[in-house]
């Protein structure tokens, strides 16, 4: 019933705060297509916190988030 996530920073901020008190062990991520966005992210966002890092960092079926997407979204407005 929670309200659903329109925004990348409340997700990963919220996520980094649900995840912070597992990362007593060795762990790694893995995202795939938009998860991969959001792994990539998360990974960043502990790191800004200076909180345990990953070991490894998978992602698959996304773009380097620094290369401009050659098929952007958009929006149809009504005529």
């Amino acid at each position: 019933m929670d309200p659903l996530f329109t925004h990348m920073t409340p997700l990963i901020t919220s996520l980094a705060s649900a995840i912070r008190p597992y990362l007593d062990i060795p762990f790694v991520f893995f995202g795939h297509s938009m998860g991969a966005l959001v792994s990539f992210e998360l990974t960043r966002q502990l790191r800004r916190e200076q909180a345990e890092l990953p070991l490894h960092l998978f992602v698959s079926a996304h773009r380097a988030p620094q290369l401009p997407d050659p098929d952007p979204p958009y929006t149809i407005f009504p005529a």
